[in-house]
């Protein structure tokens, strides 16, 4: 059996070992033939180990490899670009060229993340006060007004806004921001005392049940001929916040220009005070001694909106010099809450003594908490202009307004005709009485700052 096994063997090897031998300088006389010169050869070797790859197939692939690079255009990027930038990037990147040079590159490395700040110099819509301080009552034509009368708070203030934010990938398709401003308390304040030796005081409209028709008043604070010494404060403040939670999805990118939708959360708040505080000193009559009457009124006004924002912000790019814009919105729930108080103390000698019936124009049919909820649209409109210094710092310029609807301001919660009921409590004519007054309130800033990308 074995001996049969071994005479296989020889005669396999007999038979195969001429043919193998005929194959092999076959393929060797072959490749001899069409071999290219020297120089190719190191060519080849040098971009293909011998050991990996089969003369046969080094051949076909140098050929392929040729016909590939002459039917396709050479693309210059560096290595820095093809670390950083996705496969679209680098395709397109070569095209911003024509709108940026390799200093304000739209593709910079530094344009992950940016923080914006600007300082704000802004002018909101005044307030319409009625007259507040006069020397007599309003239906006489020689009546002088020391306060009211007037627009307040139109007066320009500084602010701030911040913008922050990051793109969530390395295609830069979707970002994520913060977006604040803030305009500073403005406070207008009016003073009048003794020391001036005018005539002043507080006009009302007397609409007592006991009066047979109302009666133009005058509760004097400051006479110097009827011995009657006083001062009269008034202040008003206004304060804006506004804050905005969005995302950002890229819509068009073209060149160094781009579209992009926003959608997120907005939040404002608008908040104004009035208050009126007067101190008056006169003599007894029938004598001896002296009454000294202090009355306060006070308004307040908080206006908060709470709503989903939807805009679109554009950036387009020319060399060094960038335009931006932003066009959004808000739309949601304005809640706004009105709070009167009114005081009146009287001190005829035996130590002060709060009245009921509350101030003069704060009394008791108009004293109290008052909320409303009205649905709002805020729309804001930006422009800003960019000088980039370098790829990752730049300064801005740029204009802003903001509008709020269903908003109430302080001036437009008072009663019109300034009507008291000084009765006690209040019977017929419930004045002065409360009726909130809606408006449109706006904000326009100057904006100048300096953009950071990193």
């Amino acid at each position: 059996m074995c001996g049969r096994r071994r005479i296989g063997r020889r005669i396999v090897r007999t038979l195969l070992a001429p043919i193998v031998l005929t194959l092999l300088l076959s393929s060797f006389a072959l490749t001899a033939a069409e071999r290219p010169p020297r120089s190719s050869q190191r060519s080849v070797r040098a971009s293909v180990p011998d050991h990996k790859i089969s003369p046969l197939k080094a051949r076909r692939t140098s050929h392929t490899k040729a016909l590939q690079q002459a039917a396709r255009t050479p693309k210059f990027v560096t290595q820095d670009d093809q670390a950083f930038f996705s496969t679209d990037e680098i395709l397109t990147h070569e095209s911003c060229d024509s709108c940026s040079n390799n200093r304000f590159g739209c593709d910079s490395f530094c344009n992950r993340r940016w923080l914006n700040f600007e300082f704000l110099m802004g002018w909101q819509q005044s307030r319409n006060l009625p007259p507040l301080v006069t020397n007599d009552t309003l239906d006489q034509p020689a009546t002088t007004v020391h306060f009211g009368n007037e627009q307040i708070g139109d007066r320009a203030r500084v602010g701030a806004r911040f913008d922050i934010g990051t793109w969530l990938g390395r295609q830069k398709c979707w970002g994520a921001g913060i977006r604040f401003f803030t305009l500073g308390n403005q406070a207008s304040n009016f003073e009048l005392d003794a020391e001036s030796n005018l005539v002043f005081g507080r006009p009302f409209l007397d609409v007592s049940d006991e009066l047979t028709s109302p009666l133009q008043e005058i509760l004097l604070i400051n006479d110097p001929t009827q011995g009657i010494t006083g001062n009269v404060a008034i202040s008003s403040d206004s304060q804006i916040h506004n804050t905005d939670v969005y995302f950002r999805r890229r819509l068009v990118r073209s060149c160094c220009n781009t579209i992009d939708f926003l959608v997120g959360y907005q939040n404002s708040w608008i908040q104004e005070d009035l208050t009126i505080q007067s101190t008056s000193t006169a003599p007894v009559i029938p004598g001896p001694g002296e009454a000294t009457l202090n009355l306060r009124d006070s308004f307040d006004v908080s206006n908060e909106f709470n709503g989903t924002l939807l805009g679109v912000a554009g950036r387009f790019q020319r060399r060094n010099l960038t335009c931006e814009a932003l066009a959004k919105v808000g739309l949601g729930n304005m809640q706004s809450t009105v709070t009167i108080q009114g005081q009146t103390t009287r001190d005829t000698g035996g130590g002060p003594l709060v009245e009921p019936g509350g101030g003069l124009l704060a009394r008791s049919t108009n004293i109290g908490r008052f909320t409303r909820e009205e649905f709002s649209i805020v729309p804001e409109l930006q422009v800003k202009l960019i000088y980039e210094l370098n790829a990752c710092v730049a300064l801005t310029l740029g204009y802003s307004a903001i509008w709020w609807t269903e908003a109430g301001q302080v001036a437009d919660q008072l009663d019109p005709l300034l009507a008291s009921n000084l009765s006690f409590p209040a019977t017929g004519t419930q004045s002065p009485g409360f009726n909130f007054q809606p408006s449109t309130f706006w904000v326009q800033t100057i904006n100048a700052g300096l953009q950071m990308r990193f």
